[in-house]
């Protein structure tokens, strides 16, 4: 969830990581705990306050996270209220939790399938007919291991991955929520960087790209409305295509 710059963690951690080369952690440590390390004869900084305002830090980011989720969801839920539809949806929690299994470089990796949020749409569509749309939220910040060396290397990308093994090949939705389909949607910072993540999509469907994966910018405050409208790009559309997707659109 967090860059590696912006914690820092001591060499030690680095150094006993048993995963997959070189692994970023987000976690607290105390000033008493970095000085007992450093007297093992670790390196770790220490000093009055060092690590209170690394763990100050480290949960600005967390809850900025939080706050978009939460954004995100009143949001859709405000629009929904407005035209008389319905939107229900819970946090990150183990009942909306699953894994699936992918391999990398020949090497297989269990990665997890954990949306910040999944919500329910109940919407009438025009035809009179009443649909469900069930959506994996993503709240993007920026904020992912990876960033720094671009979005083709990022943990989030990695969940795509894994979102289209559990999906396709897996048949994870079926098996744990009993839904026919789903959206994996993305809110982050700008235009350029939603068309950026439809780009990465793309890039790990050798069909040409991914009619799961849905990315926008954050439509901001001012009212409710923008939600359902036709704001998001689909990384199923061709690259250069221009058209945008809305939330209550049936398909024709």
């Amino acid at each position: 969830m967090v860059a590696a710059r912006m914690i820092d963690p001591p060499e030690v951690q680095n150094r006993l990581y048993r995963g997959e080369g070189r692994q970023p952690t987000g976690y607290r440590l105390g000033d008493a705990g970095a000085k007992r390390l450093k007297d093992m004869g670790y390196d770790v900084a220490t000093g009055s306050g060092h690590w209170r305002d690394k763990n100050h830090t480290l949960g600005d980011i967390f809850y900025r996270h939080d706050l978009l989720t939460t954004q995100i969801n009143f949001g859709i839920l405000r629009a929904a209220d407005e035209r008389g539809f319905d939107y229900n949806w819970r946090t990150d929690s183990p009942e909306i939790h699953d894994q699936v299994d992918l391999f990398v470089a020949g090497r297989k990796q269990t990665l997890p399938i954990r949306p910040d949020s999944y919500g329910v749409l109940r919407f009438r569509g025009e035809d009179g007919k009443l649909y469900s749309r069930h959506l994996f939220i993503e709240a993007d910040r920026a904020t992912e291991p990876g960033y720094s060396q671009g979005l083709d290397r990022s943990s989030l990308r990695r969940k795509y991955e894994a979102y289209q093994r559990w999906a396709f090949q897996e048949k994870g939705h079926v098996k744990k929520f009993g839904i026919r389909g789903f959206l994996v949607l993305t809110v982050t910072s700008s235009p350029d960087r939603a068309e950026n993540l439809r780009q990465v999509a793309q890039k790990i469907d050798d069909r040409g790209g991914s009619h799961l994966f849905w990315s926008t910018a954050f439509p901001g405050r001012k009212d409710c409305e923008p939600w359902l409208e036709p704001i998001w790009v689909s990384a199923g559309d061709p690259a250069d295509s221009k058209r945008k997707h809305s939330l209550i659109e049936v398909a024709t």
